[in-house]
């Protein structure tokens, strides 16, 4: 479904901007040259190197050299922000030809969509280093600033990371929930630094801005480039707020799917602090949001926790959804609006069970001519299967061979319809 990023605030609620936010679901445009909050300037690939998102995430390939595979964001954040706290699912399925560094994201100014910046122009950076035997490491270098170059532990390339940087661009310290433990001392950060993590480690604290102590660099752009190796890196949950009113609960995904004449809502958190419950909200104009359930918070998590809640009386047409996170001293923030389309007698997919073993994928197709179902891997490669009719409600993909870890799709077209869902093979 079509993410909208867009963050509403109510008397009470805390404050926060949201300068970008992308989960990269439905069909874009995912570009444009003069773009809202969840779109780029640019998104290319050139030479032997592609993209796709048919799969409700951003998958980059580069082949040999010359080729590159980048995305930019060279229209200001506005208003220009003196903190930011940005956020990244990444995984890396299939390495080719390994190397450090292989890719760079930078935060800073006047950045370009092709060619490597100056430090003096970049605040804040990450870089993600092809391992042998299909692994990966998330990697910062230092530029002006005094520092050594920083590796994460080796991830497998079944594995998806947060990366999380910190950033801090005013005059005055700053703090910020401890990813380790949100009820903990919070986290101080100076003036002119940065912090990197890798899920909840700390990859680097306090780290020095690019340009260096005399540098000047703003926190308007951003940009990524894949220049060097041969690979794919998935990126997905790309988003971009300050830090004023950061909740301690990460939403890693809030997604709303039409099945039949209900809706499924599921979303994860990362890790969650002294939360309370998760309101449901509904509306059909994004202007006046009512609620329709309430489910209990996790409250005390250190890893990823999976949330569900079915909405069995949508209207006809568009539904639009959003979470209030509410926290137990009554604090509260929103999460992104997810739309589902209800059509009556119209088809649809969704994976029961997600992620799965890789032996059968259990799902919830009404209304689907089963027979136009493809399932392909990251690369594009199609996966035969067969059918096993369970329930009236549910069907089985049995796969000819057990699914290797990793993420799939599955695609559906009927109808002058395309309809897609990922797979996640644990």
């Amino acid at each position: 479904m079509a993410a909208i990023g867009l963050l509403l605030l109510e008397a009470g609620a805390m404050a926060q901007t949201t300068y970008f936010e992308q989960n990269f679901d439905g069909a874009g445009p995912f570009a444009s040259t003069t773009p809202n909050t969840t779109q780029f300037n640019s998104l290319v690939a050139n030479n032997n190197a592609s993209f796709t998102t048919s799969g409700g995430a951003l998958s980059m390939t580069r082949g040999a050299a010359p080729a590159q595979v980048s995305f930019l964001r060279s229209t200001n954040f506005s208003p220009v922000p003196s903190t930011l706290y940005m956020e990244v699912d990444v995984s890396v399925p299939q390495v080719v030809v390994d190397i450090n560094g292989a890719a760079i994201f930078n935060i800073g100014r006047s950045l370009t969509g092709v060619a490597a910046p100056s430090n003096a122009d970049v605040f804040a950076r990450f870089s993600i280093n092809l391992g042998v035997n299909n692994t990966y490491q998330i990697r910062n270098v230092p530029g002006g600033a005094s520092g050594t170059t920083a590796n994460s532990t080796t991830f497998a390339n079944t594995t998806t990371v947060k990366v999380t940087l910190v950033m801090n661009n005013s005059n005055a310290s700053i703090t910020y929930f401890d990813l380790r433990n949100a009820s903990a001392p919070q986290m101080v950060l100076a003036p002119g630094t940065y912090d990197v993590w890798v899920n909840t480690t700390p990859l680097v604290l306090g780290r020095g801005k690019v340009a260096g102590p005399a540098g000047t660099p703003t926190l308007t752009n951003f940009n990524f480039l894949f220049n060097t190796g041969q690979g794919t890196i998935v990126f997905d949950n790309l988003r971009f707020r300050d830090i004023a009113g950061v909740l301690p609960v990460t939403l890693n995904s809030f997604k709303a799917e039409p099945v039949g004449s209900k809706v499924e809502l599921a979303w994860e958190t990362a890790w969650e602090r002294n939360s309370r419950e998760f309101v449901v909200q509904r509306s059909t104009d994004l202007k006046e949001f009512g609620d329709i359930g309430r489910v209990a918070a996790a409250g005390e998590t250190d890893g990823r926790r999976q949330y569900a809640f079915t909405d069995y009386n949508p209207l006809p047409g568009a539904n639009y959804y959003r979470l209030r996170m509410v926290d137990r001293d009554d604090t509260y923030e929103y999460s992104n609006v997810d739309d589902a389309v209800v059509r009556l007698g119209q088809p649809s997919l969704v994976v029961s069970g997600n992620p799965t073993t890789g032996e059968r994928i259990r799902l919830q197709a009404p209304g689907a001519d089963l027979s136009q179902l493809q399932l392909t891997s990251v690369m594009g490669q199609r996966i035969p299967f067969r059918v096993n009719r369970g329930t009236e409600e549910f069907v089985e993909l049995i796969p000819t061979s057990t699914l290797t870890p990793g993420m799939y799709f599955l695609t559906l077209v009927q109808e002058g319809r395309r309809l897609h869902t990922k797979v996640l093979v644990h």
